[in-house]
């Protein structure tokens, strides 16, 4: 299915906004931040001040998860509305096809200008990820590969932007690196936590970063590194924040749909793996943070739960976009309760019916981790994961062939979809920042 057909396929429909001019689209996503690290979501420490005070005006939803806990594939259901199964996308390093139509490809030609600003070499221009973006900007390539000076350049290109824009409408993606591993910020932002417990009396551990930024010699216990990872939450709510007050003080807000959300989450222990993300598919890794301000909405908390790649489906319905095939996400603004979502990892895969969820570990996890091989939870009352419910024979059963269906249902899906993969290479720039972020070696 080549792109130019989908795009003389795509008709728009109008969409009842109270006569309303279409509002401009930001989207704030935070590499690696955990829900359960803002204080929003009801951290013991005072994490976000910047992004609480902004999700008092707005939707707050309290059971959000992406597809599956790495950026290329998370982000690229987010950008499509599509689970990574169907995108055929791979977890790191994936490209998103010429086919698939964009977010930013269908506001442009809505009449929207697009723009870009981000941090993370998998979200290079060669992966397909800057389709439909007028301005582009991979941060990366302009400032020597400084990880902790990234976010000043984002916030920076975001407000030129919004300058230049105010009186168009437009769409403004950003993309955060800060709480991504190494957690490396500057002392100021570093808070005063609790000391944490000793990683190298825990067994059958993974540390990822030992030897390079992780020195359990110097420094062996958690509370030392969480609270660097806090200290990067910290400063990009800062920079955050700059963005906001500026669409603030350019009288946009009254016009302008903000929604800021996470591609992942990150473990930090929790399950004998420590600073990562990726394999295991608890919460600690696909729960994330979304925070949905629509200006004709009225702010309040909303339970039902819902997935990333429902971003597209939510603002397609906002401004008027039918998407020219079916779509795995749902618009968030008639949230289901009874949701059924498939999460992926590299070391299992999880079920939510909610509010049940039954995660598989493989084996690899299982014996590196010291992991059970099936966890039942009901994360309505438990998102935290502390308490496994006992593993029900039908409940089980039932579930597991939920999950089969699913995977069968989206795998389905994908044979429809025909396009070949681009063959570009990355370049050296490019290539150092996904070293430096662990990517590859």
């Amino acid at each position: 299915m080549r792109k130019i057909l989908i795009l003389s396929l795509i008709t728009f429909v109008g969409i009842s906004c109270g006569g309303r001019r279409q509002p401009n689209i930001v989207i704030i996503t935070i590499d690696a931040l955990r829900a359960d690290h803002l204080s929003l979501y009801g951290y013991r420490y005072r994490t976000s001040p910047n992004i609480d005070k902004f999700a008092s005006k707005a939707l707050v939803y309290q059971n959000a998860f992406c597809a599956l806990p790495k950026t290329s594939a998370s982000l690229a259901s987010m950008l499509t509305g599509l689970h990574p199964t169907v995108l055929k996308i791979k977890p790191n390093l994936g490209t998103l096809r010429k086919e698939f139509l964009t977010l930013a490809e269908a506001l442009k030609e809505k009449g929207y200008v697009t723009g870009a600003s981000v941090f993370n070499g998998n979200l290079d221009r060669v992966f397909g990820f800057a389709q439909g973006f007028d301005f582009y900007d991979e941060v990366w390539k302009r400032n020597s590969n400084d990880k902790e000076g990234s976010a000043a350049l984002i916030t920076e290109a975001a407000v030129d932007f919004i300058r230049k824009n105010k009186e168009r409408k437009f769409f403004l993606w950003l993309h955060y690196i800060d709480p991504h591993a190494p957690y490396q910020p500057e002392e100021k932002w570093i808070p005063q936590e609790d000391k944490g417990a000793d990683i190298r009396k825990v067994k059958n551990k993974v540390v990822v970063g030992e030897g390079e930024w992780v020195h359990l010699n110097l420094h062996p216990f958690s509370g030392y590194y969480i609270s660097r990872y806090d200290g990067e939450i910290r400063k990009v709510d800062f920079y955050a924040g700059k963005v906001l007050e500026e669409l603030k003080k350019s009288g946009l807000l009254k016009n302008t749909v903000v929604i800021i959300s996470a591609d992942h989450g990150e473990e930090l222990g929790e399950h004998n793996l420590f600073f990562d993300h990726g394999p295991l598919p608890f919460n600690s890794s696909i729960r994330i943070p979304l925070v949905v301000y629509i200006p004709w909405e009225k702010p309040r908390n909303v339970k039902a739960p819902v997935s990333l790649m429902d971003l597209a489906p939510t603002i397609g319905e906002i401004v008027g976009i039918k998407f020219p095939y079916k779509l795995t996400g749902r618009s968030m603004l008639k949230p289901i309760k009874n949701r059924k979502l498939l999460i992926l990892a590299l070391q299992g895969n999880a079920v939510i019916d909610f509010p049940k969820k039954l995660i598989f570990i493989g084996r690899r996890a299982q014996k590196a981790l010291g992991l059970k091989p099936f966890y039942l939870f009901d994360v309505a009352k438990d998102f935290q994961e502390k308490a496994p419910l006992p593993l029900q024979g039908l409940m089980v059963s039932r579930l597991t062939r939920l999950r089969d269906r699913l995977l069968h249902l989206y795998s389905k899906e994908s044979r429809k979809f025909k396009g070949k993969k681009r063959g570009k290479r990355i370049s050296r720039k490019t290539l150092e920042n996904l070293k430096s972020l662990g990517y590859v070696k």
